[in-house]
């Protein structure tokens, strides 16, 4: 269930995350991140944390006094990919500010992607065109048979598809 947020709450979190190197998982979170107007974003696109710890750490050297912050979705699969990238970075005498992803994980969303489109943001424009009067589901589009329903009564596997 999503609670109502406030302008000011979105914006005092938007405002905390200018400046600082954000990691997110994919290309639609960097897409969202890049139309609130946030920069130096780090994709994880499925490579090895190991790879994206040590691009971090070349980020930071270059970019002194850069916070890092892990924005991986705050489902199961992110929080774990973001447990996982700390202790990485936590190798490396890297600090993650946590504080901050509590900030945005406290908004109500469950994606990244979700956060270009929060309620109470006037002027905020959707992540891309493909998110546009669409529903999607934690996989993606949901397709046109997505009423389907697989009925696995009694009969040992056999099943029987039919309209709902």
């Amino acid at each position: 269930m999503k609670r109502d947020v406030s302008e000011e709450e979105v914006l005092r979190a938007l405002e905390g995350l200018k400046g600082k190197i954000l990691v997110v998982e994919g290309k639609k979170d960097e897409q969202a991140l890049r139309s609130l107007g946030l920069g130096h974003i780090v994709k994880i696109n499925s490579r090895p944390i190991e790879k994206v710890a040590a691009d971090l750490d070349s980020l930071v050297e270059k970019h002194k006094n850069r916070e890092i912050i892990i924005l991986t979705d705050f489902d199961r699969k992110g929080r774990l990919l973001a447990a996982k990238m700390r202790s990485f970075l936590q190798r490396r005498k890297i600090h993650a500010n946590s504080r901050l992803r509590s900030d945005i994980m406290n908004l109500g969303i469950n994606r990244i992607e979700e956060l270009a489109s929060v309620r109470g943001l006037p002027g905020l424009v959707s992540v891309s065109r493909s998110f546009r009067n669409k529903e999607c589901d934690d996989y993606g589009e949901i397709g046109a048979n997505f009423n389907k329903i697989r009925d696995k009564g009694l009969h040992k596997g056999k099943g029987s598809n039919r309209k709902a």
